[in-house]
């Protein structure tokens, strides 16, 4: 029988894998060895497969499991953003819709003429604050305890802190139709 001489020549990339896997050994020695595992494979056992076929089978069910119970609450949270955008959105055009509504009361009230016994001015912040707190804490309007504060101040006299007293109290039925000591009765039951 002839002997034929065989070659193998890795390229680089298997050259290194075979230093890596066999660092010390000699050229036949990685031949004999690879060679033996050709002749030779591995025996696999079929029940040992089969059983880590059944754990992986197993895995993966419980797996798509979890996938669907986090589709279903990225489902829901998405509903709920829904939800709660489509709320926004509602609550924003009926804001929008109030803004207007009130916008146009105050270009009307702008717009028309004050009658004989109306007033309209700014209340410079410091003096809002403090008179729309009392207002809420006696449960009555603003300009009430303007025009209570004004009545009393002129009618009771007790002092003259703001500005003096120019209405006598002889001018009253010429200035109000109403006698000094009527006005002041009158304000007396008010307290």
């Amino acid at each position: 029988m002839v002997e034929k001489q065989f070659t193998a020549r890795p390229n680089e990339e298997q050259r290194d894998k075979l230093n890596e896997l066999f660092p010390d050994a000699t050229h036949k020695e990685i031949f004999d060895h690879l060679f033996s595992a050709w002749q030779n494979p591995p025996k696999l056992d079929n029940a040992e497969l089969i059983s880590e076929n059944e754990v992986l089978k197993s895995e993966n069910a419980e797996l798509k499991k979890e996938v669907a119970t986090l589709h279903l609450e990225q489902k829901s949270e998405a509903t709920l953003v829904l939800n709660e955008n489509e709320r926004l959105v509602t609550e924003k055009e009926r804001l929008e819709k109030e803004k207007a509504e009130l916008q146009q009361q105050i270009d009307t009230a702008k717009e028309r003429p004050l009658a004989e016994n109306e007033l309209r001015f700014k209340v410079p912040p410091l003096h809002w604050s403090l008179l729309t707190e009392y207002a809420k804490r006696m449960k009555t309007q603003p300009e009430n305890i303007l025009i209570d504060m004004f009545l009393r101040y002129v009618v009771e006299q007790y002092n003259q802190w703001f500005f003096p007293f120019l209405v006598e109290k002889s001018e009253f039925i010429a200035v109000t139709g109403k006698s000094y000591k009527t006005v002041l009765n009158w304000l007396q039951t008010q307290k």
